[in-house]
């Protein structure tokens, strides 16, 4: 079979976003050339449509792999191909089980963020890089109580993934795992992400790959942190960052740059010129 890559999930934070949320020259540049040689590349992220950058959101990408898997949307159409979720029972459960710990909960329901009001006036206190701070305070829609919100969502709205920010993320973790018919990943600082069992990135990127028929062999991910590890591992060719985490590091086919030094751009440029697999 041909192993050149049709496909490429590409994470977005630390990836190929710079902290200012911008694609460098070099990563426009590398994305334009991709796409001309008619290679899907496809932003695999725990952002919602309505978090994407501009850069992104209207960069002419046709698909995306949002809310770390539980979406596969058309950015082009706005609109979603796939979608997985939570019941709104399951996260009600979740919410009461992790009160000992009092983590920063937030609820992601059709493409929006919501989080408890008293959260966005305590961000100081988890330690959030100064970028995802502001990506919070711009993103979240505050509801006054979250089990009250939950409880009026329509039958309709089913939530897509949680995320948590945690000052103890063990143990939040241990009981989140301990938990049936969940998907926890961690990435960034006391951050833990939560989606419905058998949704991910990794899931996605097979799921995007079999609706467009490209056989996995020809994809290609490229990551940095523990949400993208088992999509690094599905794919056909998997990229980690050289600032990335260990595991992903060890995981990965190949290791490319830092984000600083353009990484994600450097291995696109590899894969357009067949590199990768020489």
């Amino acid at each position: 079979m041909e192993r050149r890559v049709k496909l490429v999930a590409m994470d977005l934070d630390g990836t190929l976003l710079r902290d200012s949320e911008e694609v460098t020259e070099r990563g426009r540049k590398a994305l334009a050339a991709a796409m001309d040689r008619g290679i899907l590349v496809v932003p695999a992220t725990g952002r919602t449509y309505t978090q994407l950058p501009p850069a992104i959101r209207n960069g002419g990408m046709r698909y995306g792999i949002l809310s770390n898997g539980a979406v596969i949307m058309d950015l082009l159409e706005k609109r979603p191909v796939w979608s997985g979720g939570i019941p709104v029972s399951t996260v009600l459960r979740l919410l009461k089980g992790v009160e000992p710990w009092d983590p920063i909960f937030d609820v992601f329901v059709d493409g929006c963020v919501f989080t408890e009001k008293r959260n966005l006036e305590r961000l100081d206190d988890f330690g959030l890089p100064d970028s995802v701070k502001r990506l919070v305070l711009r993103t979240r829609y505050p509801v006054d109580d979250m089990e009250q919100f939950l409880r009026t969502l329509g039958t309709d709205k089913i939530p897509e993934r949680l995320n948590l920010y945690c000052l103890e993320r063990e143990p939040v973790c241990r009981y989140l795992e301990s938990q049936a018919g969940l998907t926890v990943t961690t990435s960034l600082g006391g951050n833990v992400e939560v989606t419905g069992a058998g949704v991910g990135k990794a899931e996605a990127l097979k799921t995007l790959a079999g609706l467009l028929e490209i056989p996995m062999e020809q994809t290609a991910a490229v990551g940095d942190n523990e949400n993208d590890l088992t999509m690094i591992q599905a794919a056909g060719l998997g990229i980690a960052m050289g600032d990335g985490s260990r595991e992903v590091r060890l995981a990965a086919d190949w290791v490319t740059g830092t984000n600083r030094e353009d990484g994600a751009a450097a291995a696109l440029e590899k894969i357009l010129c067949g590199s990768p697999f020489t």
